[in-house]
């Protein structure tokens, strides 16, 4: 989805600049099929439907489904689109009709005398007949098979039909001609007015007048006695109108190639094209919906939303000194004062924008708040200091007036009539008679951005150090210590029975008695981050965030937690979610707010009147059994039509994995629909989030009622939709086999299952002593190779080259960690699994042995990932020494050089724990042609942890890996050494209890 407003704002110049409404639009980028469109339409189930010349888009207010020729269709081109009475959706392309059940598309050929005619219109009657207008001519379709009309008197075979729609006693059908009239008592055909001197395109029948599109006299509204045409004197800019829908509100919406137009029924016409923020001013289709939502169908732009006229937006282009306003007000004579973001100040009188800054006095151009007092002065908060304006310039007061700070944030006049002015460091109050500031010493000195008074004229003072509390009995101090959801607040307002709106950073509050009460928002961190409050006329609260406007009619319901929360975005018009601090006029209807862009000015009433809120639908949108598309005739299950699903069929036992797709078509507010489900109606509900897709796997055979539910962003829930189905029993589980079994073979039965059982468990016992035998085995041959007598003689050894060179501390310390690893190893015997973290200080007491036994020859390191839990993970004991002896002894000690040794342990695939064992020797094909004793013993212990390996994954069924060990080489085919690799599960789930 693009937003229009948004396009025009960073991307145009300011030149192009003219739109005053936001459009949101999809195209191809979007997921439509093809952005030439011609025909909409919206089914029972609220999906949009959109003929375009490459194929028909099924649209849910978020993402489209699209169908070609590949799924069916009889041709991409659909010019025309209707619901039959049975649901089906007919597709009307050139030749002939494509009709949708739900699943399947059927063709039906036109006769050959329209084999090439494109449709334009269809109507199904209360007898099942589907009329269809073609540029050849009148069809009529009845059980699929086309009716010859040659019976009616008259009937002109060949005439040019647009628009087919239903009389009391026939048929009215727009020709180019003029309006026919067939009636069905007399089988007749009559062209009824010919005088209107124009092409006819559409027309709809509104009482006893006929509203009428056409090509040369604009709109047409006749009621057989007046005619009154609507051309560019009457306000309409085009003769030329292509076709025309009903608003619904005794007006029209009326297309053409030259844009959008809307007529309100008496004289007044408003126009949209390229310039108001059409994709183009080429308009194709129209459709409104069931919400009264305007949508357009354009020749090469896409689909179209009109957001309406809610929302009004100036920027520079209209007479703005900048496009960023921080603060409104008005004067009695409907003068407004708009402070901009370093653009100094504009004026609005009438149709007359007037713009001052410097040269008019102004100290700074950066002006943050304004306020006009019960003395009708107007006073302006700026970077520079305060601003009075006199009637021709500005006089400023500044730190030699008193103030603690140049940078004015806020102004409140008191009930009493002191004037306050918000500082950068603290408040002061103005002494008129000295004209000077006098701090607020008891407050201070923090950023003061809001200021307001309760009834009795304690003032509340809203800073980036919380909210104070200024009466004759002291000062209160609120903070996040207290509850405040941050100290940093950006607005506050005391509401008519005293309570205290606070907006902050991070949230809403309302403090009352002294205690604070937060109100989150949905949306998210944007939507807490209060910029603004206002109570309406009416008593209704708004809140400007950085993700939007809220609104509540009642703040009391609010602050109780009961529904009516209202958030209007992108979908209600409002393109620019980013407003700005306490930049925010109520008047009457009419809200004005200051946003990241441009200037809002906003109808409330037509925007709480428009946009109503609906719980947001749902369906069900596909279901599979054992993950393929069901065979239903199988479960003798029936179709109503399009968008239903057979209900309480019957499937057998082993067809028992269900999954259940939805979706929630809200053309209005599709942003944020979460969705909600239960199997039974007993059950919780639950909640999939986003994701509109759910299964149930291996369900036992009961009667089962899938049900969900869609949830909007605000918590609003929809009803529910549902679908029953039962899983039938095996045979062998019904009653009537029961009954048998018990009569006539109920001892057999019972005899054989216990003899299969205990084969079973037999066979089963069987495997798993082997297993262990063969296990226990390799785990006893991995003991015996890790103490072999070369490796223990060798250590002895060393023990005793030491204690001859009188190097007691290397001797105690070889005996030491060789004694520990004695210990280890043994202590392994006694279990299958040990830990990571045991594994691997096993590895470097063996590492550290052979380290200090063959000084200089190498180095080593054992690397483990940041994400690896060595204390958690158990992985089979003495599974690596083999190896690291291969590297060593095969590896790195028949090499002239000094090597080095590295173990790395890392998370694999989220699930696993992988062993490289790395050395940088002569690489194994070299080592494999000098075979010795010591070598046989160490590639027995490498067998042997192999065959360890394979008896794991067979005894647990998890992957479990072996891979190399295999020679590295670099580019110019140089050994660099041996690697192998060693993967293992996370956990083994209990194969190795003891």
């Amino acid at each position: 989805m693009r937003i229009r407003l948004l396009i025009l704002l960073f991307i145009l110049p300011l030149s192009l600049w003219s739109q005053r409404y936001g459009f949101l639009d999809w195209s191809t980028d979007e997921g439509l099929a093809q952005s030439q469109v011609r025909s909409i339409e919206q089914d029972h189930l609220g999906y949009l439907w959109i003929g375009t010349l490459g194929g028909v888009s099924r649209f849910n207010g978020t993402s489209f489904d699209n169908f070609s020729k590949q799924d069916g269709l009889h041709n991409n081109q659909v010019n025309s689109i209707y619901q039959l009475n049975n649901q089906s959706i007919a597709l009307g392309a050139i030749g002939g009709l494509s009709i949708f059940d739900g699943h399947t598309f059927e063709t039906i050929l036109f006769p050959e005398a329209q084999r090439t005619a494109q449709v334009n219109h269809m109507y199904e009657d209360g007898e099942n007949r589907l009329w269809v207008g073609t540029e050849k001519g009148l069809l009529c379709l009845k059980n699929g098979t086309w009716i010859s009309l040659e019976h009616i008197s008259d009937f002109p075979g060949n005439t040019h039909i647009k628009r087919i729609a239903p009389t009391s006693n026939g048929l009215l059908i727009a020709c180019k001609e003029g309006i026919c009239a067939l009636r069905e008592e007399d089988c007749s055909w009559e062209l009824k007015d010919t005088q209107l001197g124009a092409s006819i395109m559409d027309f709809y029948q509104s009482g006893s007048q006929w509203w009428i599109a056409t090509i040369g006299k604009g709109l047409i509204i006749y009621d057989q006695k007046e005619l009154q045409s609507f051309g560019p004197e009457e306000g309409l800019r085009s003769r030329n109108i292509s076709g025309i829908e009903s608003d619904g509100k005794g007006g029209a919406w009326l297309k053409s190639r030259d844009g959008l137009f809307h007529f309100d029924g008496k004289s007044m016409f408003s126009e949209y094209s390229d310039k108001e923020g059409l994709s183009t001013s080429d308009v194709r289709a129209l459709c409104v919906d069931k919400q009264g939502i305007l949508w357009l169908g354009t020749n090469g732009g896409g689909l179209q939303k009109f957001t309406g006229e809610s929302f009004r937006y100036y920027t520079t282009e209209q007479g703005l000194s900048g496009n960023i306003v921080m603060s409104v007000v008005m004067e009695q004579d409907s003068t407004w004062w708009f402070s901009t973001y370093d653009n100094g100040i504009t004026r609005k009188r009438g149709e007359e924008w007037t713009s001052f800054g410097l040269e008019e006095g102004l100290p700074n151009t950066r002006v943050w708040t304004s306020l006009i007092d019960s003395k009708k002065r107007i006073w302006f908060g700026t970077s520079g200091g305060l601003a009075l304006w006199n009637g021709s310039g500005f006089e400023t007061f500044d730190t030699s007036h008193g103030l603690p700070h140049k940078q004015v944030l806020s102004v409140f006049e008191g009930l009493e009539g002191h004037l306050y002015a918000g500082t950068a460091k603290g408040l002061c109050k103005f002494n008129e008679v000295t004209s000077q500031f006098e701090s607020e010493g008891q407050i201070p000195a923090h950023k003061v951005r809001s200021i307001d008074a309760e009834s009795n004229g304690d003032l509340w003072v809203g800073t980036n150090g919380g909210v104070y509390a200024l009466s004759e009995a002291g000062v209160l101090h609120f903070s996040e210590e207290d509850g405040l959801p941050d100290n940093s607040v950006y607005t506050l307002v005391v509401d008519d029975v005293d309570r205290v709106w606070v907006g902050t950073e991070s949230g809403l509050s309302v403090l009352q008695n002294e205690k604070i009460m937060n109100i989150p928002l949905p949306g998210g961190f944007g939507s807490n981050h209060i910029n603004f409050i206002r109570f309406d006329r009416a008593g209704g609260i708004w809140m400007g965030s950085n993700n939007g406007l809220f609104y509540h009619p009642n703040p009391g319901e609010l602050l109780a937690g009961k529904s009516g929360l209202r958030r209007f975005g992108y979908h209600d018009g409002l393109t620019l979610l980013e407003t700005n601090q306490n930049a925010a006029w109520m008047q009457d209807d009419h809200f004005w707010m200051g946003t990241s862009m441009a200037l809002v000015e906003i109808n409330t009433d037509a925007l709480l009147s428009r946009s109503t809120l609906s719980s947001p639908p749902i369906v069900l949108s596909d279901v599979l059994i054992n993950l393929e598309a069901p065979i239903w005739d199988k479960y003798k299950a029936v179709f109503n039509g399009y968008g239903s699903w057979p209900n309480e069929f019957e499937v057998p036992y082993t067809d028992n994995h269900f999954t259940f797709y939805f979706d929630s078509p809200d053309l209005n507010h599709p942003e944020g629909i979460q969705y909600e489900f239960n199997l039974n109606e007993d059950d919780k509900w639950q909640s999939s989030g986003e994701l509109a897709v759910t299964s149930f796997s291996s369900l036992s055979f009961d009667d089962y009622t899938f049900r969900v539910r869609a949830k909007n962003a605000l918590g609003e829930v929809g009803e529910s939709t549902s679908i029953s189905f039962v899983i039938l029993p095996p045979f062998w589980l019904t009653w009537w086999f029961i009954l048998i079994e018990v009569v006539a073979v109920g001892a057999l039965v019972f005899l054989i299952v216990r003899w299969r059982r205990n084969v079973l468990v037999s066979r089963l016992e069987k495997e798993r002593l082997e297993y262990r035998s063969r296990m226990l085995a390799l785990e006893q041959q991995t003991l015996n190779s890790s103490l072999n007598r070369h490796f223990i003689f060798n250590a002895l050894n060393s023990i005793q080259y030491y204690i001859n060179r009188k190097d007691r501390l290397s001797a105690n310390k070889y005996l030491s960690s060789f004694a520990k690893l004695i210990r280890k190893n043994l202590d392994s015997s006694e279990t299958n699994l040990t830990s990571l973290q045991e594994e691997i200080d096993r590895l470097n007491l063996y590492l550290e042995l052979e380290h200090m036994r063959f000084q200089g020859k190498f180095e080593y390191a054992i690397e483990v990932d940041e994400d690896v839990d060595t204390e958690s993970i158990q992985v089979p004991s003495m599974l690596l020494q083999p190896f690291l002896e291969n590297s060593i002894w095969h590896g790195i000690l028949p090499k002239n050089a000094p090597g080095k040794v590295t173990v790395r342990i890392s998370r694999e695939n989220g699930h696993e724990v992988m062993f490289t064992i790395t050395d940088d020797g002569i690489g194994i094909d070299t080592s494999m042609a000098n075979k010795d004793l010591e070598q046989d013993h160490i590639s027995k212990g490498m067998r042997i942890t192999g065959s360890r390996i394979e008896l794991i994954q067979k005894m647990t069924g998890q992957h479990v890996q072996l891979l190399g060990p295999y020679e590295l080489k670099g580019a110019g085919q140089e050994v660099l050494g041996t690697e192998v690799k060693i993967i293992l599960p996370l956990s083994f789930e209990g194969f190795f209890a003891n």
